[in-house]
């Protein structure tokens, strides 16, 4: 608040030079009390405010500071009052030498500020007038990792037009790196000089040597010029040292939300548990180390679990090879070669284009099993529990074709019966003619695909079925279209198609 003189103090001169004298103490006061660095700024400040709020003529004048790590100097410009003498560039360039601020120096903003301050009289506070420069490290030559997305494609979870109407689903990201043979996963960077800096004060700052970096290509990566690609598609993998390609992918945690869903071109080796509803696709073989909680297991090759396999659900095993493993529970899995088991399946449908074979303990119970090339097992079903059906002899994959077939020309069958009786009320109608004749050439094709691959559904080699221990009583066994039901206990048997008789006979082994 200005002070303003009274009518007392201006008929009393000692009342006045009083209370100027008390002012003045308690500006001894705190000049006393502060370092010296900042008690000449302190008194000068003060003695301004004093003198302004007092109405007394004053001139222009600035204020330095400069900053802790010289890197910045700012000055406050006040303006002059009530006739006093302007701010000069001479007056600012005294200071600046005085505190040796030599180097960045924005003489457009001092000239711009100083004339600004005079003409408009009014104060303008850390006004920014110098800046040092810092120093830019020198870097080494070093490999860039390029950082591709490891997440699935979005786009089936999203749409441009409402994408938050439509939820992503977490399973589909992925920890893992997976390359492309050719595809470029690093860069070498060429070196960058260092750059030395200054501080205001003209004190130069040398600039920092950034270590060399030890990382360099190792197995699978391959140089085209100043990039490095992937010599084989597999799992790209780095540590502080190097960066290669594996041509099999680990799992060493549990396959969940913290890995998504595995989907590999290689082959995969499971360490850990499979979260439910979590698939793995592999396109060569699946080694899991543990039990196998299936929910979905695509593998082209062979899959070997050292445990067992337990299916959650509608669980769906496929596998394009053989499969090895201790126990198949709950599971639908079909093989394109041999099943190896060495316990038992439970509750299972196991199909195979290969040989089934168990165990010397092994038991099949409550389960429907097609073997194309033939079983031996120890136990087929219990004297209390569900029975088994065992089919020989038959490739599964060729029935599901030829039923898939038998259902598509049910389904035409009756549209094309759906086209007649409309062309009986409507006979001149082209259009439902036309549709007519495509239906009858899709039946026509699609019966001679059925008779193309019939001859191939059955095995004219000896297929058996072989039960070293006992073959209780329910037991359904299947050879080549050919049944037989089992109706008694029956120990160390086989049994084999008589194709003259047409009928299942039973040897003892």
């Amino acid at each position: 608040m200005k002070y303003q003189i009274t009518k007392a103090e201006m008929e009393d001169p000692g009342s006045f030079a009083a209370e100027l004298e008390k002012l003045n103490s308690e500006a001894k006061r705190i000049v006393e009390t502060t370092p010296k660095a900042v008690k000449r700024e302190i008194a000068k400040t003060e003695m301004e405010a004093l003198t302004r709020t007092l109405g007394l003529p004053t001139d222009g004048s600035i204020s330095l500071s400069l900053a802790p790590d010289e890197m910045s100097c700012s000055i406050s410009f006040f303006p002059p009052n009530l006739g006093g003498a302007l701010i000069t560039n001479d007056m600012v360039a005294i200071q600046l030498e005085k505190n040796k601020i030599t180097k960045g120096l924005d003489w457009n903003t001092i000239e711009e500020t100083t004339f600004a301050c005079n003409t408009e009289l009014r104060q303008f506070s850390d006004v920014v007038i110098a800046k040092g420069l810092a120093p830019k490290d020198e870097i080494p030559a070093h490999f860039e990792i390029i950082q591709e997305s490891v997440e699935a494609d979005s786009a089936d979870n999203t749409d441009g037009n409402n994408h938050r109407n439509k939820a992503v689903d977490h399973r589909n990201r992925s920890t893992f790196r997976i390359v492309e043979k050719d595809d470029v996963i690093a860069r070498l960077i060429p070196k960058v000089l260092g750059i030395p800096g200054y501080t205001v004060t003209g004190r130069d700052i040398p600039f920092r040597r950034r270590p060399n970096d030890d990382l360099k290509p190792g197995k699978n990566v391959h140089q085209i010029g100043s990039e490095y690609a992937a010599s084989c598609t597999g799992s790209m993998k780095m540590n502080d040292k190097s960066f290669w390609v594996d041509e099999v992918l680990v799992v060493d945690d549990e396959i969940g939300y913290r890995t998504g869903h595995i989907q590999f071109p290689g082959d995969v080796i499971i360490r850990g548990e499979v979260k439910d509803g979590f698939f793995v696709k592999s396109g060569g073989d699946i080694h899991c180390e543990t039990t196998l909680d299936a929910s979905n297991i695509d593998c082209r090759k062979d899959l070997a679990v050292r445990f067992g396999i337990i299916g959650r659900q509608d669980a769906i095993v496929q596998v394009g090879g053989k499969v090895q493993t201790k126990f198949i529970e709950n599971c639908n899995l079909a093989a394109g070669g041999d099943i190896d088991f060495s316990v038992g399946i439970v509750h299972s449908v196991i199909k195979s284009q290969g040989h089934i074979r168990g165990g010397r303990q092994s038991a099949i119970v409550g389960s429907e099993i097609t073997a194309m090339n033939g079983l031996e097992v120890y136990q087929i079903g219990s004297r209390s529990g569900p029975t088994s059906e065992i089919i020989a002899g038959v490739d599964f994959r060729i029935k599901e074709r030829i039923e898939w077939i038998r259902d598509k020309n049910i389904e035409l069958a009756m549209k094309l019966t759906s086209i007649e009786n409309h062309l009986k009320s409507s006979p001149s109608d082209k259009v439902a003619k036309g549709i007519r004749e495509k239906i009858k050439t899709s039946i026509h094709e699609l019966n001679k695909a059925a008779l193309q691959i019939l001859p191939q559904l059955t095995k004219d080699d000896d297929v058996s079925v072989v039960v070293r221990g006992t073959a209780y009583p329910g037991t359904s066994i299947e050879i080549s279209h050919v049944p037989y039901v089992v109706t008694r206990e029956m120990s160390g048997v086989r049994f084999l198609l008589d194709k003259k008789a047409g009928r299942i006979k039973v040897e003892k082994i």
